[in-house]
């Protein structure tokens, strides 16, 4: 029996269910399309995704730093609560000290006074210097369009009525509760602006400015107000005939008298002198001279002199008696204490009011 007619109807067969298979093959490529099209853009989200959880991740991180920041900077604007309470104690020190340091002026003047014989009076204001005080107050003023002129004759006037340190304090104490209120510490912004009306007295008193002055405060102003302090003013004066002018007015001569009375009544190591007679008038030579006998013991004297009178009533123990050699050279051609002959011969004979010195010396104390 022949095979071709059932192989030809087995194929034909085939070829029919291929044919009835061919829309579910559509179909099953089309699923799988689909489902392979769903998966790439599921697999594409979860990667979306990570990356956005990992970006998530670290904004967290960063949003839990910054909170801490926010969180230390609270901490510390509650910390300044009344930021008058955080210097006072700094102030009530500064003020301490500048006070001391005028009592310590106050006995170092009466120390100069007493050294000069009373040649020369000191005057010690103890507010006199304001210079810190302008000086803070030209910070504080910056960009707020205040007039230097009409601020600091207002601070005169405030600092005139009410004190130097009672004018800091207003100002340090309104400048202090502004700056607190524009931090917002302890809830001082929902409160308003507080009173400055010292500040505004003295910077100027318009709206710009007081606006400005709001706006421009921070720490750097308030501490130059805070650390600002007057200081103490000391004034020479010198006394001469029952009068007296500013020391820096004084001639040469009465600046070098008052100098060499103080360095004559001090304690201390040799003191060299040369030609004091050349600032020095005869009157001043002579109370220079009453010194010596008493301050002599204190401390060891040299003196180069052409003065007689500085020698001979000064009662000096050892004179040397300078010359020139043959050659030109400089030598001591006499030594010794002013009774031995050759040497007071010389005085005598070539130092200035030489034999006046010696009568003078005589008459004062018979030899």
């Amino acid at each position: 029996m022949s095979l071709d007619p059932k192989l030809d109807a087995l194929s034909k067969e085939l070829t029919a269910g291929l044919k009835g298979l061919a829309p579910s093959y559509k179909k099953l490529e089309k699923f799988v399309a689909d489902h392979k099209k769903t998966h790439d853009g599921i697999v594409s989200k979860i990667g979306t995704q990570r990356t956005v959880a990992k970006q998530i991740a670290e904004l967290q991180k960063a949003c839990a730093t910054e909170k801490d920041k926010i969180t230390q900077l609270g901490k510390k604007i509650s910390a300044l609560g009344d930021l008058n309470k955080r210097y006072r104690d700094a102030r009530a020190a500064l003020r301490k000290s500048v006070e001391d340091q005028a009592e310590g002026y106050k006995k170092w003047a009466s120390q100069i006074e007493d050294l000069s014989g009373g040649s020369v009076s000191i005057d010690i204001d103890e507010d006199g210097d304001l210079s810190d005080i302008y000086v803070a107050l030209d910070t504080l003023a910056v960009r707020t369009y205040s007039q230097e002129a009409a601020r600091n004759k207002k601070l005169n006037e405030r600092i005139s009525a009410d004190g130097a340190w009672n004018t800091l304090d207003k100002l340090s104490s309104e400048v202090g509760s502004l700056l607190g209120w524009k931090l917002g510490a302890d809830g001082e912004k929902a409160k308003g602006v507080p009173d400055y009306s010292t500040v505004s007295s003295i910077l100027g008193e318009s709206d710009t400015t007081k606006r400005a002055t709001a706006d421009m405060v921070d720490e750097a102003r308030y501490l130059s107000v805070v650390q600002a302090a007057p200081k103490p003013q000391v004034t020479f004066k010198y006394k001469a005939d029952g009068q007296e002018i500013a020391f820096e007015k004084a001639s040469e001569g009465q600046r070098a008298a008052v100098l060499l009375t103080m360095l004559l009544k001090q304690e201390g190591g040799p003191l060299i002198i040369d030609q004091p007679e050349s600032d020095l008038d005869n009157s001043v030579i002579s109370k220079v001279v009453d010194l010596l006998h008493t301050m002599k013991n204190r401390r060891q004297l040299f003196f180069a002199t052409h003065n007689a009178n500085l020698v001979v009533n000064g009662s000096a123990e050892l004179v040397a008696y300078m010359a020139n050699s043959s050659s030109g050279k400089r030598i001591i051609e006499h030594c010794g204490a002013i009774d031995h002959p050759p040497l007071r011969l010389a005085i005598t004979n070539t130092m200035e009011g030489g034999e006046t010195a010696f009568k003078d010396r005589q008459r004062k104390y018979g030899f």
